[in-house]
Parts: C-alpha cells; sequence; structure tokens
C-alpha cells in the first residue's frame, strides 16, 4: 500500500520505474533496427522487391503517426481518439507485414499491437483490437488476392497461412484480455482493502505506529495527535524510545527485545509516553513484527491510550487499602506493612515499635456536636500523627477511634 502519512495507511516502499520498461519506449527503439534487419534480408531477396527508400519512408512515417496520435489521446483520452490510435497501429502493422511478401507468416505482429492496448486501455479492449486486427488482416489477404500487396507464397498457401495465424493471433488476444480481467480485479480487490483500512485507521482512536528496521519511526497514524498532541510529520523520524517516558525507557528496551526475540506479538507491554506538553499518558502497546512484508517493512506498533483506566485502577487500589475519611492506611495494609516492618527487623536486627491509640470520649463528640464535628476531629488527629513520622513508617486507622503507628528505629520526634 502506497499511501502517505495523511491518508492513514501503511506506507510501502516505492516503486522503481524502469524508463527501458515503457512498452511506448521500446515500440520506437525498435524501428531502427527492424528497418536495418528489412534492408539486410532485402539485399539477398528473402522479402517482396522494395527500394531501401521505400522502406525508409515507411519506417519514418510510422513513427511519427504514433507520436502524434499518442499526443493526441494524451490531451483528449476519448473513446474516439483511442480508437483512432488504434487503427493507426493496426495500419502500420499491416503496411510493413504486407509489404514484405510474407504477410500471413507475420501476422503475429498484431499481437504486440494488441498487447500493448490491452496493457494501457484495460481488459475490456481486447475485443475492439481484435476486431481492428481483423480488418488489417482482411485488408492483407485482399491485397494479395487481388494483386495490390506483394506475396512470396503461393495464393492458396497465403490464404490457407492467413486464416490460420488469424485463428492463433485471436486466441491470444483473447487471453491477454483475460488474464488483464484478472489483474484488474486482484487491483480493485486490493483497492478496496486499502480503501477500508484507510477509513479504519483514520477514524480510530488507537494510534498505529511503523518502525523500521534501524529503530526510527517511518509512519504513524494521524490518532497520534490526540495521543501526543504531535501532528504525524513532527514523530516521522524519530527513535522509538524517544516518545517513551525515561524511566520507562530501559525496562521497555529490554522488553521489547525479549518480546521479538521470541516472536511474542500477543501480549500487549504497558508503559508510559510523554506528551508534546510534557504531560504524561499511560499506554498499552501491541507489537507485531512485520519487516518481512515489503508493504510493511517494520514492526507495526498499535498504541492504546489506556490513562483513564490506570487512574480508575489505581482509585480503586487505593481505596481498598486505605481509609476513605482519612486517607491513612486500613486495616489490610497496616497488616501487611506490620508483616514486612518483622521481617525487617529480624534480618536488620533493628528495634520496631507498634503504637494503638483511641481518642477518649469520642463519642461524646459525635453526640454533642454532631458526626460532622467527629470526622473533622479524626481528620485532624490523622494529620498531626502523619506529622510525627518519617515516610518510611506507618500511621493507620483501624476504625472508629483507633490509631495504629508502626514504627522502625527511632523514628518518632516529640510533638508539639
Amino acid at each position: 500500500m502506497d499511501l502517505a502519512p495523511e491518508t492513514g495507511a501503511l506506507p510501502s516502499a516505492p516503486a522503481r520505474r524502469r524508463p527501458w520498461a515503457d512498452p511506448r519506449l521500446i515500440q520506437y527503439l525498435m524501428g531502427p533496427p527492424a528497418l536495418l534487419t528489412l534492408l539486410a534480408i532485402g539485399h539477398f531477396d528473402l522479402i517482396a522487391r522494395r527500394s531501401a527508400w521505400e522502406w525508409v519512408a515507411v519506417f519514418a512515417a510510422i513513427p511519427s503517426l504514433s507520436l502524434l496520435v499518442d499526443e493526441l489521446r494524451n490531451r483528449h483520452p476519448t473513446r474516439l481518439v483511442a480508437g483512432v490510435r488504434l487503427g493507426v497501429h493496426v495500419a502500420a502493422v499491416t503496411t510493413v507485414i504486407y509489404l514484405s511478401g510474407w504477410g500471413p507468416v507475420l501476422v503475429g505482429g498484431f499481437a504486440f499491437v494488441a498487447l500493448g492496448h490491452v496493457n494501457e486501455e484495460g481488459s475490456q479492449v481486447w475485443r475492439r483490437t481484435a476486431g481492428y486486427s481483423l480488418v488489417g488482416i482482411a485488408v492483407g489477404q485482399v491485397g494479395i488476392a487481388e494483386g495490390w500487396l506483394p506475396s512470396l507464397l503461393s495464393f492458396d498457401r497465403a490464404e490457407a497461412l492467413g486464416v490460420m495465424s488469424t485463428f492463433v493471433l485471436l486466441f491470444v488476444i483473447r487471453m491477454a484480455g483475460a488474464t488483464m480481467a484478472e489483474k484488474e480485479a486482484a487491483e480493485a480487490s486490493t483497492a478496496a482493502s486499502e480503501e477500508r483500512f484507510r477509513s479504519l485507521v483514520q477514524h480510530s482512536s488507537d494510534t498505529t505506529i511503523v518502525v523500521g528496521p534501524d529503530r526510527t519511526i517511518t509512519w504513524v497514524s494521524p490518532a497520534v495527535e490526540s495521543l501526543l498532541g504531535m501532528a504525524p510529520e513532527d514523530v516521522v523520524g524519530r527513535g522509538d524510545l524517544e516518545l517513551v517516558h525515561v524511566d520507562d525507557r530501559e525496562s521497555m528496551a529490554s522488553q521489547l527485545g525479549a518480546r521479538l526475540a521470541a516472536r511474542d506479538d500477543a501480549e500487549p507491554a504497558q508503559f508510559r509516553m510523554v506528551r508534546a506538553d510534557g504531560t504524561t499518558r499511560h499506554v498499552e502497546a501491541v507489537i507485531t513484527d512485520l519487516r518481512s512484508q515489503p508493504s510493511v517493512g517494520g514492526y507495526v506498533v498499535n498504541v492504546r491510550d489506556i490513562t483513564d483506566r490506570k487512574e480508575a485502577e489505581d482509585q480503586l487500589a487505593h481505596q481498598a487499602l486505605h481509609d476513605p475519611l482519612t486517607g491513612l492506611p486500613n486495616r489490610t495494609l497496616i497488616m501487611d506493612r506490620a508483616q514486612q516492618m518483622l521481617v525487617r527487623a529480624q534480618r536488620e536486627r533493628h528495634p520496631v515499635a507498634a503504637f494503638f491509640l483511641d481518642l477518649d470520649n469520642f463519642k461524646d463528640i459525635n453526640d454533642s456536636l454532631g458526626h460532622e464535628a467527629g470526622d473533622r476531629v479524626l481528620q485532624a488527629v490523622a494529620g498531626r500523627l502523619s506529622g510525627m513520622l518519617r515516610a518510611s513508617d506507618t500511621v493507620g486507622r483501624l476504625g472508629g477511634d483507633e490509631f495504629v503507628v508502626l514504627a522502625e528505629g527511632f523514628s518518632l520526634v516529640p510533638g508539639p
């Protein structure tokens, strides 16, 4: 698929057009060698006698007319002009092969005209090329029969060869049309697939990135503007880890290397990417190795923004382990940290402490001032306790007016 980034489809390597493979150029270049060949074999009386000037005139007129009708077709690509162009080419072949005296033998020359026009105009033109070729053969054969054109064959042989060669020619032209029809169907199917893929990529919320074998981004879908706040052209040419958060680059490099070496393309990788404004987005990426496909030639990375999901997951995890009123660790987290504290104390042989606290007469505050005032008191106590500890120590709320302090070493300091 040879599509530009703004179209939202994957790029392909540009096809190299070889000048020597241009059918028209080949036709024109065949003229001088064909003229020299005719002049050479005419010297040995292997073709009908014609003066050299006659052949030069013919081979000068044919390219001139061909150039004229080709230019006319380029400027006015209508069905009428295409028919005139085909007629000129058929007339040129008819003139050359029948003036040589071997017209019935060289009927295959019409196949070159037919194949060229089918290749340029499409499969449906095979009928027209076959019809024009039949007219050219008929004119030549009538010319031989009436003595207008020379023939090195007897009349009976000329007619027999003409008929047989015509059947072969028609078969070749029909097969050319059928082959071209299959090619057109395949190209139409490919074009439909590309259009479908283009539409999907353009309107997808996920970002598709193609990374070349040299670890450079070669293509990116338009969705990158929503993800990173950058235009596709600003991303192409960057290194594959350049947009990854600096803290995630080392782990991502090792993960990607191991995953690609194992050909494990299914498991997504999660990491952070940096937007143009410096903010961070959590993403999930599926990497597929398509280096073997010429239309891609690299790794395809499908990136999905999971920032909202990660924030929701983090919030749920925090809520599961923290008291909603004070934000302190709840009973579950306190027990987990207590176990970890004891393990460290046994390993490192340092003192630890666990304090259980409750508030005297807290029920009176709720009864006299209301639960809202009681909640404010609990929050104030939580703040005072947290301010007395290091980040490595723990203060948590068991429930009600009960708190727990887990301290390692001599972390507690006198309060105000």
